[in-house]
């Protein structure tokens, strides 16, 4: 059973997502898509964690959008481990995401073809790793930062639909914050609990889009 703590995160990032939505309908025109970020199911990269996120797309003048969006991080019983990530027994968190793109082509609308965007990252999770247990609860804050390029599809090749597909790819920075319960541990913590640390950051990803409007 999710835990109260899950369920704050959860709600937190189900009413931004609502207040987002209700933010765009009162100041775009048209063609305001809502996305499924691909790297969402992920979770943490850094654990073996599950995630499920959801976004918005509002465009505005001169061939730039803006895209939010907010994800949950759980784990759940044979989540896969990532190369190189942390096994967890326990985390739940959340993720927000702010991209600002500008689309190459301004004049076709909807807004599709080739963009290059910025994007902000920070994810929240608190968790427990199976291997270091005497450490408690380790609370981490991640910010990443990158410069992007892409292009955006339509399913159909008329572009009459309503659905897309976006291809992302970029690199930045990213500065990682972290904490653990117990800090009078003699085991040194693992890289997934050091605390105060910036490291250069690979950005991949692959939106679902729908018009709604």
């Amino acid at each position: 059973m999710p835990t109260n703590r899950m369920k704050n995160y959860f709600l937190y990032a189900f009413i931004t997502v609502i207040a987002l939505h209700i933010t765009m309908n009162l100041t775009a025109q048209n063609h305001l898509s809502i996305k499924l970020p691909v790297s969402s199911f992920a979770g943490d990269a850094f654990s073996n964690s599950l995630g499920f996120g959801l976004g918005l797309e509002l465009p505005l003048k001169n061939g730039f959008a803006l895209n939010q969006e907010a994800g949950y991080i759980f784990k759940v019983d044979g989540a896969q481990k990532l190369p190189g990530a942390s096994k967890v027994d326990e985390i739940n968190g959340f993720k927000l995401t702010t991209e600002l793109r500008k689309y190459i082509f301004k004049d076709r609308m909807p807004a599709n073809g080739l963009f290059i965007s910025a994007e902000m990252d920070n994810i929240f999770t608190n968790s427990t790793l199976s291997d270091y247990s005497e450490l408690g609860t380790v609370s981490r804050y991640r910010n990443s930062v990158t410069l992007n390029v892409g292009t955006k599809f339509f399913w159909d090749k008329e572009k009459n639909g309503r659905f897309t597909f976006d291809l992302m790819l970029g690199g930045g920075i990213a500065y990682l914050q972290a904490k653990s319960e117990n800090e009078s541990s003699e085991e040194s913590p693992p890289d997934y609990a050091r605390e105060n640390s910036t490291s250069p950051w690979l950005n991949f990803d692959i939106k679902l889009g729908y018009i709604i409007r």
